[in-house]
């Protein structure tokens, strides 16, 4: 009904507003993108969306593309209480009907706290597989941040829907946390089938992609290390920085000095897709993940993904989508494989994007997404 349709949801994420807003601030990565896609389908389907999103120098409350965006600061250490009663201030005066919380697992609690307060409703969607298990949230090695996560896990059961990505964490967090939920994936990046296209073979200059966060859990050197041993290939590396400011130069540094690494640095969300539709093979390095965001994209472009071990719910090796190498050095054979079958890429390129199209269409993660929230009652 209309009145349905009117209900207020509330994205709390502190890093969206460089996505929403379009400009070069360099501080988002694909699950703010992931976001900001989830969002304006819920807002082209009549539904009031704000964000709570932190402080970037935007104005207190701004309106981008129908919709709300409300500044909060997100400073807790310096006065962990004060900034929590703040921080539920701030959403009093929102109001939501529904908040839905997906990164920065660490403000559930304070979401509880406000759901408890006010009779909304709270959905968390796990960002990565870490958030599924007590050992990936307790074994940090910092006292201040395993209190935060004492509190998450303590959270979790006060949440009123929990949304995995994959069936792997909806198992994982079934077996070790007791919890249950339910899977929507990821929507991809295309409205409908028309919106894919395949680049030919020669505009695929690009031998090798690498694109990420500049975070350790990415592993950008281990591309690296590949491309220093594979000096007849080129590799272009596109990274956003993140706060280890001493890992970020020392990364740039390293691939500067490598001949046959372009690196470009950070590219904006909206100028990025040029450089998948001209890469031949995009590498992942990661070690840990949820559902990376560049996977969707590169399958939108029908690139195949050479990853090192991520493969979430075995989809690259079910669905032929690419390669899954687990070590470095099959990594290379994977990489050079693929580089000298150029049919092989273009078989690969077509499953993907067929795979894509079955289980990623956008207007399948809307409805599913849709029935979720109506799923939810909220007090009168």
């Amino acid at each position: 009904s209309l009145a349905l349709k009117k209900r207020q949801i509330c994205f709390v994420c502190r890093d969206i507003y460089p996505v929403l807003s379009g400009k070069d601030l360099s501080t988002a990565g694909g699950a703010e993108v992931q976001q900001m896609l989830l969002a304006k389908g819920l807002r082209d389907c009549g539904y009031s969306v704000t964000f709570l999103t932190g402080d970037f120098g935007q104005p207190d409350f701004e309106e981008i593309d129908g919709i709300g965006i409300v500044k909060f600061p997100f400073r807790f250490r310096e006065n962990f209480g004060l900034g929590v009663i703040k921080f539920i201030a701030q959403l009093r005066k929102i109001r939501p009907e529904i908040i839905i919380l997906q990164v920065h697992h660490h403000f559930l609690f304070m979401l509880v706290l406000y759901k408890m307060l006010s009779g909304c409703k709270l959905v968390k969607k796990m960002a990565i597989d870490s958030e599924c298990t007590k050992k990936g949230m307790l074994d940090v090695g910092h006292p201040y941040v395993s209190f935060l996560n004492v509190l998450y896990l303590i959270s979790l059961k006060f949440v009123d829907r929990i949304v995995f990505q994959t069936l792997y964490q909806e198992k994982t967090a079934c077996d070790e946390l007791k919890l249950s939920g339910c899977v929507i994936r990821n929507p991809a990046h295309f409205r409908n089938s028309g919106d894919l296209s395949i680049a030919s073979e020669e505009a695929r200059n690009i031998d090798v992609l690498w694109v990420g966060t500049c975070s350790p859990r990415k592993q950008p050197q281990v591309f690296l290390e590949i491309a220093r041993s594979l000096p007849e290939i080129n590799f272009t590396m596109i990274i956003s920085p993140a706060k280890d400011l001493d890992f970020n130069r020392e990364i740039a540094s390293r691939a500067k000095a490598i001949p046959n690494v372009n690196y470009l640095g950070f590219v904006p969300y909206k100028d990025i897709f040029v450089y998948f539709k001209r890469a031949k093979v995009l590498a992942n390095t990661s070690r840990l993940e949820g559902f990376p965001n560049i996977f969707l994209q590169a399958w939108q472009s029908a690139t195949p993904i050479v990853s090192l071990t991520i493969d979430p719910d075995g989809i690259i090796r079910q669905h032929k989508l690419g390669r899954v190498s687990g070590g470095i050095i099959q990594m290379k054979k994977d990489i050079l494989e693929l580089l000298s079958d150029r049919s092989l890429r273009e078989e690969l390129g077509k499953n993907a994007q067929r795979y894509l199209i079955e289980f990623h269409s956008p207007d399948v993660i809307f409805k599913k997404t849709i029935d979720l929230i109506e799923s939810l009652k909220c007090k009168d």
